[in-house]
């Protein structure tokens, strides 16, 4: 008797500590607050203020953040004007958040001027998506230069020969075009015609050059077709002329130059009426006369109009893989006057393609160097898990200036912008909508709509509800489930399963250890003597 005492015990105690795990194996997961803070920087230097060709520029840095430094880029400008990225990924965090790193890069002497290089900005970015820049309008900003000697790069701009319409007067649908011909050291990539309509709009003309000759001529055509609804009818006069070259130098023509070819064309029937507030006022209205005298003529300084487009300087996504809703693209670009908007072209996962808007305010903008973040949320429903690639930035200023850049002409530091949305895949529970009406007394009929009916409450949980959800609930988006399936029990602990749960888990595993101990009590008693 006293063995079979002693084996109670011990499946009573097994009992109770088993329920003990179980429930602790299934409690609720700790919620942890998500990194917000972007990295900071606090030192950079230059491990050699010389290089010549084939020399690796490198800069030591350090920077602090609350979760891991993932990607820091310094921006160099050179005497051309051009820009040179000095990027890497970081390394060696400390736990305080300290962590350091070096970017660098070799010196190409076929593409890197002779001159002195002043850092532009740099940029900094987290595992979490959270980014800063730093830029000289920055107080504490600090200020890096070195130099590059004893290169042959191509530092001189192409210079723009000869223009000309291949016809003066257009009509909606057909092909305005302009042949031009322009002389470089090196190979012309780029040229764009920037022509000014009747109400003040530009409109740009641009291609790719081809057909280099020994002696650097090139010749190529720009041109575009006239869209009846949005070139107003008029005429239309060359504001400027921008060209490039593949070693980054570019020029620009205005009516400022000297040598600067005016051309002008017209668009006839069916063009775009502009709204009122574009049209110039009509020449026949005769002033009203009045009897007070005019007034002395003042000079006064009217700031030239900005028909510059603005730079664009740098791209950056900022993670190469998404698994949090957290999404951002940093950019740079230099205009004179404020940025209104900058648009992304993305190459989607199944192949098509969709346009993103980054809308700025340009009162909070400053003339010079821009940068800013654009921000997304991965879970609205229209980022599918899958590979994506930005194919296109359109930057616009509040003057109307509107450049285009693609993947194959901005440039070559800047890496593919390539990246993955791996978001896990969440079904939604049902949920039971509160119910305002009355409540109903024991003597009425049954309702046939949904009953909540309330859990028994354990002190070691919080107060949950559970209800039987309705056959048939409206969905949108992802399918609901009527019942929550196990994974979801598992995944959700004890707040998901209830009171009811824990019972049935204890039960069964009592049950099972009290059958095993009946069993081997039996077959280990003696067989009775007769």
């Amino acid at each position: 008797m006293k063995k079979l005492y002693t084996l109670l015990s011990v499946l009573v105690v097994a009992f109770f500590f088993g329920g003990i795990a179980v429930t602790s194996a299934y409690a609720a997961p700790i919620t942890v607050d998500a990194d917000v803070s972007a990295p900071a920087l606090v030192s950079a230097s230059l491990v050699a203020d010389e290089v010549e060709p084939g020399d690796e520029v490198s800069v030591r840095w350090s920077a602090r953040d609350d979760g891991g430094i993932e990607y820091v880029s310094f921006a160099f400008k050179a005497p051309t004007g051009r820009t040179f990225y000095l990027s890497t990924y970081a390394y060696g965090t400390t736990a305080t958040g300290l962590q350091n790193g070096f970017a660098s890069t070799n010196v190409d002497g076929g593409s890197w001027p002779t001159g002195t290089y002043t850092l532009a900005y740099v940029t900094l970015s987290d595992t979490a998506g959270n980014s800063s820049t730093k830029s000289p309008y920055d107080p504490d900003f600090q200020t890096l230069t070195f130099d590059v000697i004893g290169t042959d790069a191509d530092v001189s701009a192409p210079a723009l020969v000869s223009a000309s319409l291949v016809a003066d007067e257009v009509e909606p649908g057909d092909e305005v075009s302009v042949r031009w011909s322009a002389r470089d050291d090196g190979g012309i990539e780029y040229v764009s015609f920037a022509f000014k309509a009747p109400t003040g709009r530009t409109f740009y003309l641009s291609t790719y050059a081809y057909g280099t000759t020994a002696t650097g001529l090139q010749n190529g055509f720009a041109s575009t077709n006239v869209d009846g609804g949005s070139w107003p009818t008029g005429t239309y006069t060359l504001a400027y002329v921008t060209l490039s070259d593949t070693a980054g130098n570019s020029s620009t023509k205005s009516p400022y130059d000297p040598d600067f070819q005016t051309l002008t064309f017209d668009v006839r029937r069916g063009g775009a009426t502009p709204p009122i507030s574009e049209q110039p006022p009509s020449p026949s209205t005769p002033p009203t006369p009045t009897d007070t005298p005019p007034l002395e003529p003042t000079e006064t300084a009217v700031p030239a109009p900005d028909t510059t487009a603005p730079e664009f300087h740098s791209l950056q996504v900022t993670a190469a893989t998404f698994r949090d809703p957290n999404f951002g693209i940093m950019w740079t670009a230099i205009d004179e006057s404020p940025l209104a908007n900058v648009m992304f072209e993305l190459r989607m996962p199944d192949g098509s393609v969709r346009w993103v808007l980054h809308a700025l305010d340009p009162l909070a903008q400053l003339p010079g160097l821009q940068l800013s973040t654009y921000m997304a949320d991965l879970s609205d429903g229209t980022w599918p898990n899958g590979d994506y690639e930005i194919l296109t930035v359109r930057l616009t200023d509040s003057a109307g200036n509107v450049s285009e850049h693609t993947a194959a002409t901005w440039n070559p530091d800047i890496a593919p912008q390539i990246f993955t949305v791996d978001l896990p895949l969440v079904t939604p529970l049902p949920t039971v909508e509160p119910t305002l009406e009355p409540t109903v007394e024991p003597s009425m009929p049954p309702t046939t709509g949904p009953t909540v009916t309330s859990a028994p409450v354990e002190p070691l949980q919080s107060s949950i509800a559970t209800a039987s959800a309705p056959s048939e609930l409206p969905t949108s988006g992802l399918p609901v489930q009527t019942e929550p399936s196990d994974a979801s029990r598992s995944a959700d602990g004890l707040a998901a399963t209830g009171f009811e749960g824990i019972m049935t888990i204890w039960l069964g595993l009592g049950s099972i250890v009290l059958v095993t101990g009946i069993s081997l009590l039996l077959l280990r008693r003696k067989p009775s003597e007769h």
